[in-house]
């Protein structure tokens, strides 16, 4: 892999004066020669390497999460993305750092150098954001624990009222029940490295440069408990994926990735929640207000209530149809002006000429179950229905009007 490496790069001493200095002053800058001591032909060559490395990682990121965030548009599939597949591609670089600090004929020695940067990285993840996290969301502490919300018949209320030393023991921010359980679930799973680290440190020989006999006896005597080690490992990974699955709460990535879909246009309203309306089970939902609206349904809802509020300028829960053209086309769905107007008037049971959310929500989950043109047909249909029924009716008065004369 070195190697390989090496080709992608100008060979520093082929630079002019590069051929000065030797390998050990151009890597570590060495300055027994003033001219190759000042020339940082092997910083340049470092540099060179962790920008492209750290562009790499970048762009691949971002294509791990935008292909992550499609998959998850995917119902059959979203429960296993969302909790299993997002988490190990979330974890593709850091073993990527791991395995290719491995391969070579100093696999040993160079390998720990990845798992340094690995447990480097960790620490960090784990320390530094968690502390701007508290630092950034402390709030005074009270009887039964953070204070969060005003209290009643207190004027001039603040939620951080202690500063200095001693607000380290007077503030403190809230854990949900799931930080908790992942807490404990990282605490057990850190444990099981103990399996291979307790033999190293006894076989080990930490003062002196172990010879290949001693080298040879340790890898020997360590070998059962490697191995012993990594079927732990495996097994407490496979575990935690199978808690993921059952317990993981995926709504909110979803629903972010469907609303950056619809926005980049890469897919509809209709699209999105088809196949998760027309699959729906019937489950009834907790509004005691719509008894009969499922959870699937009362998702929706709640989903398009965000694009609803964006063209209700004056607050006052209505829009218009320019309005509602507007919000059809942020909905990526492609319907025509004459389309749009037979909608409205389908939607407006008032005939005020606007749309609350009740009605607009309500129509859509009905536009996304069954389409523009079967929704639109069966309200013809009605009408037509409703027209000959009139029809009958007053023929049938003016027979009788008839019969009486």
């Amino acid at each position: 892999m070195g190697s390989f490496l090496e080709k992608l790069f100008i060979d520093p001493t082929r630079f002019p004066g590069g051929a000065n200095c030797t390998s050990s002053q151009l890597f570590f800058l060495s300055e027994d020669d003033d001219f190759c001591g000042g020339s940082g032909y092997g910083f340049v060559q470092v540099l060179m390497l962790m920008v492209f490395y750290g562009y790499i990682l970048f762009f691949s990121s971002n294509l791990i999460s935008d292909g992550s965030e499609l998959l998850l548009l995917v119902p059959s599939i979203r429960g296993i993305v969302g909790s299993v597949v997002l988490p190990i591609l979330g974890a593709v670089p850091d073993g990527a750092i791991v395995l290719f600090s491995g391969l070579g004929a100093d696999a040993q020695n160079q390998v720990s150098v990845g798992v340094g940067a690995l447990a480097g990285s960790t620490i960090m993840l784990l320390t530094l954001p968690w502390f701007l996290a508290i630092l950034g969301g402390r709030v005074d502490m009270g009887p039964d624990g953070p204070v969060y919300k005003k209290p009643h018949g207190v004027r001039g209320w603040k939620k951080l009222t202690y500063k200095g030393v001693g607000a380290l023991k007077k503030t403190g921010v809230s854990l949900g029940s799931n930080i908790r359980v992942t807490a404990k679930i990282m605490l057990a799973t850190a444990m099981v490295y103990f399996i291979i680290q307790g033999p190293a440190f006894f076989y080990e020989h930490p003062h002196n440069t172990p010879s290949h006999s001693q080298t040879k006896h340790q890898s020997k005597h360590e070998k059962d408990w490697a191995i012993g080690g990594f079927v732990v490992t495996m097994v407490a990974f496979v575990g935690y994926l199978v808690y993921q699955v059952k317990y993981a709460n995926i709504d909110d990535a979803v629903d972010k990735a469907t609303k950056k879909a619809i926005s980049e246009r890469i897919i509809s309203l209709s699209g999105a929640f088809g196949s998760d309306i027309n699959d729906d089970d019937g489950e009834s939902g907790v509004d005691e207000g719509h008894p009969l609206i499922t959870k699937k349904e009362k998702k929706l809802k709640s989903f398009l209530r965000s694009f609803f509020d964006k063209y209700d300028y004056d607050n006052s829960d209505t829009i218009d149809a320019n309005e509602f053209s507007l919000l059809m086309n942020d909905l990526n769905e492609r319907i025509t002006p004459a389309e749009l107007k037979l909608l409205m008037n389908k939607m407006d049971k008032d005939n005020n000429g606007t749309l609350d959310f009740d009605e607009f929500s309500s129509a859509m989950i009905e536009f996304v179950e069954m389409g523009f043109s079967e929704m639109v047909s069966t309200t013809t249909l009605n009408l037509q229905e409703n027209g000959s029924s009139s029809e009958e009716d007053e023929e049938n008065d003016e027979e009788e009007e008839e019969e009486e004369d």
